[in-house]
């Protein structure tokens, strides 16, 4: 989903650690991850999200960021 009036995006998935955040090879400022989305049915389907940053440096911010997410949630290995 995309916010217009603010320019967010807001993604109806979990941050699991099954998730792979991938950078886009050969542009460090986009990544890609394949998750369940979950915006119309209880169901999901699978879906392919690419996000664009301003920078590299926001990029990596949301990179790491996303994989502590992904560290604490209760279905995270121990």
């Amino acid at each position: 989903m995309h916010r217009d009036q603010v320019r967010n995006v807001c993604a109806n998935f979990a941050v699991l650690p099954s998730i792979e955040l991938n950078e886009k090879k050969g542009t460090p400022s986009v990544y890609n991850c394949i998750c369940t989305d979950y915006p119309e049915s209880p169901e999901g389907t699978d879906e392919i999200f690419t996000t664009k940053f301003k920078t590299a440096e926001i990029a990596k911010e949301f990179h790491d960021k996303f994989v502590t997410a992904a560290a604490v949630h209760p279905k995270a290995s121990k």
